[in-house]
């Protein structure tokens, strides 16, 4: 059996945002549809978004640089794992994220609330 050798190829950096255009979500992957029909079965946040931006890189290598400095830049509201800048492949746990915990008694589900009413509110 011959190894698997990574995938090299084109890959994009998806964006995924919410009706009030809060971004939910940052990720690559070489095939999206795929990726999304993933997300659709097994994130629970999956019913918030209502768009996408998608960019493509040539190469992985590229898009996972430009998806860790978007993720470490823009802070969207579900990824919870945020990649080091240093290309070491390390990440943090993002403890404040909504993702962490999701029961309405929870903090955070509150302030997953309340960026979502500043959105709107800004969106105004």
């Amino acid at each position: 059996m011959a190894d698997r050798q990574p995938y090299e190829g084109p890959t994009a950096v998806y964006r995924l945002f919410s009706r009030e255009d809060v971004l939910l979500y940052i990720g690559a992957a070489n095939r999206i549809e795929e990726r999304f029909s993933t997300h659709r079965g097994t994130k629970r946040w999956w019913p918030e978004v209502a768009r996408h931006e998608i960019e493509w890189h040539d190469k992985r290598e590229a898009a996972e640089r430009a998806e860790a400095v978007a993720i470490n830049a823009e802070r969207p509201l579900y990824n919870i794992m945020i990649p080091a800048l240093d290309g070491s492949g390390r990440t943090t746990i993002r403890y404040d994220a909504p993702a962490i915990a999701w029961h309405r008694g929870d903090p955070h589900y509150r302030s997953r609330r309340r960026l979502q009413r500043e959105a709107r509110e800004h969106a105004s």
